[in-house]
């Protein structure tokens, strides 16, 4: 019979899991944020803002990330593991009865939400790719010049404003 008290206490884990709250409050905003898509590609500079407001979120989950990295490596150590097992689910197997079901449902929670994440930032990306494709082809189509050729060598915009026609009657 493996004895409790040298498992795993609730006390122990209890800054874990407070991190893992926090790392799931910042991956349920960034979820938001993509999930609130249309807005932001309804033009050139929402679409910049959205990237924007995308990227800062990801930047706050990735250094959440790596902070869970070193709160896990702080309660691997107090049950005694070695760096290469200190998982989330390795001190699922270090931790006592009572510490157990705090853990598991803390892992569960950070993998729905990390899972929906994953799936909507690639329908993301697909729409956002589509919309710069058909706002680029119908910018070609009213300038009636290629891409390449709206642009100087040295990347500034060469727009004659008399080749823009709008093919409207009078």
């Amino acid at each position: 019979m493996i004895d409790e008290r040298r498992l795993l206490q609730p006390e122990h884990v209890q800054p874990l899991l407070a991190h893992i709250d926090a790392e799931e409050v910042a991956l349920r905003h960034l979820r938001r944020l993509l999930e609130d898509l249309p807005a932001g590609v309804a033009s050139e500079d929402l679409h910049r803002s959205f990237r924007q407001r995308v990227d800062d979120a990801m930047q706050e989950s990735i250094r959440l990330a790596e902070q869970r990295i070193i709160v896990l490596t702080h309660t691997g150590r107090l049950s005694g593991m070695r760096p290469e097992q200190i998982t989330l689910t390795g001190l699922i197997r270090k931790a006592s009865s009572k510490t157990v079901p705090a853990l598991v449902s803390a892992q569960r929670r950070l993998q729905r939400v990390i899972r929906q994440i994953q799936s909507l930032a690639g329908v993301v990306c697909w729409v956002m790719n589509e919309s710069r494709s058909i706002n680029a082809t119908i910018l070609q189509e009213l300038l009636g010049q290629d891409n390449s050729d709206r642009y100087t060598a040295r990347g500034q915009r060469s727009l004659d404003p008399s080749t823009i026609r709008f093919e409207t009657r009078s």
